[in-house]
């Protein structure tokens, strides 16, 4: 029944008008983010899991063609990323399932069985570490997850309407032709406006409590903008090389999950990263 019920609003909903569809799925979409961030530091946990199960299903639903993966396999591999999420002991866990991976490959008689290891370790790394990132940074302020995603949604929103507008200098045509040099700036525009107003206002998300916290937000928007540009390019490589138009077809509308935290990949760790040298500077 929940099957049945789940295929029957996809079909709903692609019936829609088109614009109408991807608005309210992306509605949606970002309400779960941030009622999950709301939520606190088990709210962004769950999320964690949440992107972990459909991420990994997904990366190896896009490589289903060159690499058949056991049921038993994916759900190895969905609970090895998964564990990611649990704090402090799950890196353990998820280092412990990784070298049993290892074991596995051994006993594997497939020919295919270094080439399906290598892909299973960088789905690990793909999905793995941003999850890990997501966490510790949930767990000492939900806001800040909350805050990266609206700059992340900044970006794609700026980089859209600036570029469709303005667009004439491509960035990387080989790999997304509708990339620009202008919807670049835009997004970053967008970001480090709001970075600024994180840095000077004294609203819910500001409450955040940083040393130099104008500094630490504006250089926050300007990575967040630079990573989320090769989160997306980086997707888009795999794709292309897959011959995929999307990841998926979870999000009518808007593709699969990857789609959607393409960006969130890259900009997870790396605002982790800046927020640990942040707090060991000051």
């Amino acid at each position: 029944m929940p099957n049945y019920i789940y295929y029957l609003t996809i079909e709903a909903m692609s019936n829609m008008n088109p614009v109408l569809t991807r608005s309210l799925s992306g509605i949606i979409y970002v309400a779960v983010i941030v009622g999950a961030c709301m939520c606190g530091e088990y709210g962004v946990i769950a999320l964690c899991i949440l992107f972990g199960v459909l991420g990994v299903i997904e990366f190896k639903h896009m490589y289903s063609d060159q690499q058949q993966s056991p049921l038993w396999l994916t759900i190895y591999d969905i609970i090895s990323v998964c564990s990611l999420a649990i704090p402090f002991i799950g890196v353990l866990i998820a280092l412990t399932l990784l070298l049993g991976r290892m074991i596995i490959m051994i006993y594997d008689t497939d020919n295919k069985a270094i080439s399906s290891y290598a892909l299973d370790v960088m789905m690990y790394l793909y999905i793995g570490c941003p999850i890990v990132a997501m966490t510790m940074l949930g767990i000492h302020n939900s806001l800040i997850v909350l805050a990266t995603f609206i700059m992340i949604w900044l970006n794609d929103t700026g980089a859209y309407c600036v570029g469709t507008l303005f667009g004439k200098h491509k960035m990387f045509p080989r790999v997304s032709p509708k990339k620009s040099w202008e919807g670049f700036f835009g997004g970053m525009l967008f970001c480090v406006a709001f970075g600024v107003i994180l840095g000077l206002s004294n609203w819910t998300l500001a409450e955040i409590r940083l040393p130099g916290k104008l500094y630490f937000w504006i250089i926050v928007s300007v990575f967040t903008c630079i990573l989320s540009t090769y989160g997306d390019l980086f997707e888009s490589r795999l794709k292309r090389q897959l011959n995929l138009k999307d990841s998926g077809h979870l999000i009518p509308g808007h593709g699969g999950i990857l789609d959607r935290i393409d960006s969130m990949l890259m900009v997870m760790p790396t605002i982790l990263i800046i927020f640990l040298l942040w707090m060991m500077i000051y």
